[in-house]
């Protein structure tokens, strides 16, 4: 495991910034923008019918992600996530996935779907794709909440994982965070999935992430950076009086 990247992903991860963030009111609208870069390495490791080792490799990847989303003065948010797979073994350079998504964000509870056409193509490959992507909360999202998401990371695979589980919660007004499990795939071990954003204003986030691990001596670790923008407007609300605001991490959900 590189220590480098374990220390500059801790210290990005538990480290608030000082500063003091009103929240968005309930009956605001929002619409967000986010753009992230990535890199990482995963183990590629063939075994044999007892478990033993034939061959490993260290594989190293970059991915990059874009989304863009609006959620209504209520429950209900649509949104689409672009997956980009900037170098990969067995993927052409940058490589792009479309992720149409809806989900309903009740203060207790939410939910979310989302669709990736065309995938087939990469549903062989070591990062495998798959048709849907999705995710449950359960728990207020400014308290404790447990979450399970797939392929909504943006990054998809240096943000987190494919798949990852585990628990949230508001660190303070300026940070939420996030930890919990990075599952295999495209990584060959389970790993532990780290995730916070920064509220630098009321409508700037500096999102942070990654993903610590090993398999059979080799690093599965990765670690992501970007930023999302949102703008808020407050129902009944004359248009230049909107402001922008911050609701947390990135699909925190």
């Amino acid at each position: 495991m590189n220590r480098r990247w374990v220390s500059v992903l801790s210290l990005a991860v538990v480290t608030p910034l000082a500063v003091d963030v009103e929240p968005n009111r309930p009956d605001s609208s929002v619409t967000s923008f986010t753009a992230s870069l990535g890199t990482g390495a995963y183990a590629d490791v063939t075994r044999g019918c007892q478990g033993e080792v034939l061959s490993k490799y260290q594989r190293n990847f970059g991915d990059a992600g874009f989304a863009a989303s609006h959620r209504f003065a209520g429950p209900f948010e649509v949104g689409a996530r672009t997956i980009v797979i900037r170098h990969a073994p067995e993927y052409e350079k940058n490589t792009w996935v479309w992720n149409p998504n809806a989900s309903l964000e009740w203060r207790r509870f939410g939910v979310g779907l989302g669709y990736l056409p065309g995938r087939g193509d990469y549903e062989d490959r070591d990062f495998a794709l798959w048709p849907v992507s999705g995710h449950i909360r359960i728990g207020p999202t400014d308290k404790l909440y447990f979450s399970i998401h797939a392929l909504e990371d943006v990054p998809v695979a240096s943000g987190g994982g494919l798949v990852r589980m585990g628990f949230g919660t508001r660190v303070s007004r300026a940070m939420d965070g996030w930890v919990g499990v990075s599952t295999p795939g495209p990584y060959d071990r389970l790993g532990l999935a780290l995730k916070s954003s920064y509220h630098l204003n009321r409508n700037l986030d500096l999102n942070v992430g990654g993903r610590l691990g090993a398999s059979e001596k080799l690093s599965e670790c990765a670690v992501s950076a970007g930023l999302t923008v949102r703008f808020a407007k407050q129902r009944g609300a004359p248009p230049d009086s909107a402001l922008p605001t911050s609701l947390g991490l990135h699909s925190p959900r």
